[in-house]
């Protein structure tokens, strides 16, 4: 028998890989490098620069009219950021301030970025990270920093199966919040709890008061819960649902967190984070309220009539009792885009603990692509430029509103604060996409999206080849469509044509549209040394695309759309143990460093399976 040709080979394997799944493009989420915006003035940047007025315009106009704006603008006060790590929070991208004409008169007459808000549950996102920054791991079981809980049962259930994620990522079933949730606090000016008429008046039995929290639960019982008090209540309850079932909310869970860190650390939790987050970041105006630490009055935004400025949230502080700032909480993101977490990490000397803090836990229970982190909401909205990662931190309680929000793929960072009325998340969609005379106009369309491209063009675009004797070369451009990448417009190898050859790898596309997409463009080893100055060496990946049909048949809907083909495809085959996908972006900086102020220069590709290095004519 005669032995298989190698095309025959090839095409066995592939088409029995491919065959596993169905086709859909769906590229490397990071389509384009993020835009760096080395200019020192961003409002004169020609692709950024309209939109930036434009959102000025917007909340000008927002400022002098409450119908336009959606919210009252005459007690709403509110500060907002978009920094990047070239534009950080003394020197952002874009900021604005608003102070309401109407504030409590204890409070600051102007707000800045550096103006004193609560903010809610962005409190969980800096508690997690005391988490993490005290060594606790994620997978552990929370007994093992809380003891007690050993034996203790809640309806049956043990609690050693709960972990520091699932108390973190609202999968531990644990009750939502602790003596705020009561509804006797519907009626205040009653003496005992258990007699309020405006709950025997809505058909709730009358109670004698031992049936109600002994502590935080104000006006009735306003001193704070010792930490045997919360847990003989709270840790005996039964699971709201079963753990890692499904996410439900829960303040709660974060003291069970802050416990941890205080056993693991022999500190105080307000005091660790004190000197392990907040002071390293340089947080000055981001504090837990303590005896030490006290509310700062003439530097906080308090609205008219504000009944939780300057209120000690008891046990609910580690999940909603923090005081920040649009600033601080800039730094704070921007020591968590992946691009800084790779040059000085927050968490731990390696990047990839970052990586897994910010990986998903679970889908919430809607339809739309939302899902809950450690202790993030997460979307994955689709624009014009196709997907991105949104993570945010959202925070709400009384008076406030606040938004901790980055986007890995653009390397940028929004923070917002409100007071007043909850507007945060809704500034937060204006900055994001809105319709100005008609036109989609936002970050997530032509904004930030069209500077990656365009600075991935002038800088990537162009032809790449072997030196004098070898008849190798590949020309690359910016794509101009949703998919972005770097198109493969030509592709030579020792004289044959690499584009003839990559149908026969995925013979099952009806159509092969090659193009490169960047998947760790600070690359898997150190820069080095490189005539005179320092080379970096970017990981991108082929990734093979189907050129879209132009057959009028219809198709039939199938519920497993949009799966991802290309999540099977990368690594897909190797040539003497190196990946045939596997591209080096070879980029120089001048000089010993290669921070941010200086983007380097493309000079050359180097393709591992082909052993060649290509320079960029």
């Amino acid at each position: 028998m005669m032995a298989p040709s190698i095309k025959s080979s090839i095409l066995l394997t592939f088409s029995v890989a491919a065959s596993l799944v169905s086709s859909s493009a769906c590229p490397p989420i990071a389509h384009f490098p993020p835009p760096q915006l080395l200019d020192k003035s961003v409002k004169d940047h020609p692709q950024l620069g309209s939109y930036l007025k434009s959102l000025t315009q917007l909340f000008d106009a927002f400022s002098s009219n409450s119908t336009l704006a959606g919210y009252n603008t005459t007690h709403t006060s509110f500060s907002i950021q978009i920094t990047n790590p070239n534009h950080r929070e003394d020197d952002p991208i874009w900021e604005y301030s608003y102070t309401a004409a109407n504030v409590d008169p204890r409070g600051t007459k102007k707000v800045t970025p550096k103006t004193q808000f609560r903010v809610g549950s962005v409190s969980k996102l800096l508690t997690m990270i005391g988490v993490l920054k005290a060594g606790i791991g994620l997978e552990d079981s929370i007994v093992k920093y809380i003891p007690e809980l050993k034996n203790i049962k809640r309806a049956g259930k043990s609690w050693d199966d709960v972990t520091i994620k699932a108390l973190g990522s609202h999968l531990a079933g644990v009750q939502r919040d602790f003596g705020f949730a009561e509804l006797a606090l519907l009626d205040p000016t009653a003496k005992v709890p258990g007699t309020s008429p405006v709950l025997q008046g809505a058909g709730l039995p009358p109670l004698d008061t031992g049936k109600y929290p002994p502590c935080e639960f104000p006006p009735y019982f306003p001193q704070a819960c010792t930490k045997d008090q919360f847990l003989s209540i709270v840790a005996t309850q039964p699971p709201v649902v079963l753990p890692f079932s499904q996410p439900v909310y829960s303040n709660s869970a974060f003291q069970l967190l802050a416990y941890a860190v205080e056993n693991a650390t022999g500190v105080a939790f307000p005091e660790y984070m004190r000197k392990n987050v907040f002071e390293p970041l340089k947080m000055e105006a981001t504090f837990f309220p303590t005896a030490k630490d006290k509310v700062d009055d003439s530097n906080g935004s308090i609205p008219p009539k504000s009944t939780l400025w300057g209120i000690d949230f008891g046990s609910n502080t580690p999940g909603g009792g923090l005081y920040s700032s649009s600033s601080d909480i800039s730094k704070l993101m921007l020591s968590l885009l992946p691009s800084t977490a790779n040059k000085a990490p927050l968490l731990t000397p390696h990047p990839a603990a970052t990586n897994k803090f910010l990986a998903p836990a679970s889908f919430l229970q809607g339809t739309n692509v939302q899902s809950f982190g450690t202790p993030w909401e997460i979307f994955r909205p689709e624009a014009n430029n196709g997907a991105l990662t949104i993570y945010t931190k959202s925070g709400g309680i009384d008076g406030y509103t606040a938004e901790a929000v980055m986007i890995p793929e653009y390397d940028v960072a929004i923070s917002i604060v409100a007071s007043g009325e909850s507007v945060a998340i809704a500034l937060l969609d204006y900055i994001l996409q809105y319709i100005d005379n008609g036109k989609e106009q936002g970050l997530l369309v032509g904004g930030f999206g069209g500077v990656a491209r365009a600075e991935t063009k002038a800088q990537y675009d162009g032809v790449f080849t072997a030196e004098a004797g070898l008849n190798s070369s590949i020309t690359v451009s910016a794509s101009e469509d949703v998919l972005g990448g770097l198109n493969i417009k030509s592709w030579t190898s020792n004289g044959s044509d690499m584009l003839s050859l990559l149908p026969l790898l995925r013979p099952r596309l009806k159509g092969i549209d090659a193009r490169l997409y960047p998947v760790n463009l600070f690359g898997s080893a150190e820069d080095t040394k490189y005539e005179g100055g320092l080379l970096r060496k970017e990981e991108w990946k082929v990734i093979l695309l189907e050129k879209p049909s132009t057959s009028a048949k219809p198709k039939i809907k199938s519920y497993l759309d949009g799966s991802c083909d290309q999540v099977y495809s990368i690594d897909f085959a190797r040539h003497a143990g190196e990946p045939v996908d596997r591209v080096l972006v070879w980029r120089k900086f001048e000089g010993n460093s290669t921070t941010s102020e200086a983007a380097g220069k493309i000079i050359g590709l180097e393709i591992p399976a082909l052993r060649v290095v290509l320079k960029k004519d």
